[in-house]
């Protein structure tokens, strides 16, 4: 049975713009149901939205949820996830893409972490994670809790990260790696946060979004928190190397040297690895724009790349 494995180099914030040419080979603005081009794994109790209008969806004071950063009109669709309605259950769902991809390339959305509460503090229910992932094979429901038993890995694959809304969770923003070698549970392991301090929790709102760490942050949203805002993540993979960034900013690397997951399937997914029960349609996660571009070899490797064109 293979394991998940937590495997991260954390690197000190930086922000990067891109200055090369880019392949795009992949592009949904989920205007449309796109579903017959994904593949879906689910849990119990999850519900996916493909074309989902969130035009007339609020967050708290009855704030509409903005348009997206890269939506290129003023439409307000997007595929919308749902975990845990009911059943008070440890679950998730993933939607991978039927396409395969291999190195080098990038993957670009954007994704809006609904939050019951508001954060940083939320509400019931309100601890949840959203994952973006690559080189999966799209067959795993790629979930730490996907048999139901808290603190008990299971099989994974590719490499993902994923992050709550709230800040609620002991460990908020993490990056793994699949496993398929079982004896190798703690090798690798590790977890990350922006600030750089293994296993805090950020419900204090001091770090690592607290408009000094990253300046987007700002205390005008939610000190420590990602959760009711648009973000723009991008995950690349160069010369078998992660990175992760969020809003421009790299927050995190990943180097594996086993070389475990070359090639697969990019993933959208959510996760609760909690049985409290949020109210009806007050938790969820919007992904919009997604995008996969093929990186030149030549200037993949090349260490003055740039982050935006």
């Amino acid at each position: 049975m293979k394991k998940r494995h937590l495997l991260v180099i954390f690197l000190s914030v930086s922000l990067l713009p891109l200055a090369f040419a880019q392949t795009v080979i992949l592009s949904d603005d989920f205007n449309a149901d796109t579903s017959a081009n994904y593949t879906q794994v689910n849990g119990t109790d999850v519900q996916v939205d493909f074309a989902w209008d969130y035009s007339a969806a609020t967050i708290h004071a009855g704030t509409n949820i903005p348009v997206a950063p890269n939506t290129s009109d003023s439409s307000k669709n997007g595929l919308r996830m749902q975990v845990n309605l009911t059943a008070s259950a440890l679950t998730g769902t993933n939607v991978y893409t039927n396409q395969t991809f291999s190195e080098d390339y990038m993957v670009d959305v954007d994704v809006f972490f609904r939050v019951n509460g508001p954060p940083p503090a939320g509400g019931t229910g309100s601890t949840e994670y959203y994952r973006v992932g690559i080189n999966h094979t799209g067959t795993q429901l790629v979930n730490y809790y996907q048999d139901g038993t808290a603190n008990s890995p299971v099989e994974t694959d590719g490499y993902y990260y994923q992050g709550t809304g709230d800040a609620g969770a002991s460990v908020d923003y993490v990056l793994f790696r699949g496993d398929s070698a079982v004896a190798d549970d703690a090798a690798d392991g590790g977890v990350f946060e922006v600030s750089g301090n293994v296993g805090e929790s950020n419900s204090n709102g001091t770090d690592p979004f607290d408009g000094s760490t990253v300046g987007y942050y700002s205390t005008t949203n939610y000190p420590g928190c990602t959760g009711d805002q648009w973000l723009e993540l991008r995950i690349t993979y160069i010369s078998k190397v992660v990175r992760v960034y969020m809003d421009g900013y790299l927050i995190a690397t990943l180097s594996d040297p086993a070389q475990r997951w070359t090639s697969g399937k990019v993933c959208l997914g959510m996760e609760d690895t909690y049985t409290s029960l949020a109210p009806a349609d007050t938790s969820y996660v919007i992904f919009d724009n997604l995008r996969v571009a093929q990186i030149p070899p030549a200037t993949a490797v090349d260490s003055s790349w740039l982050l935006y064109e």
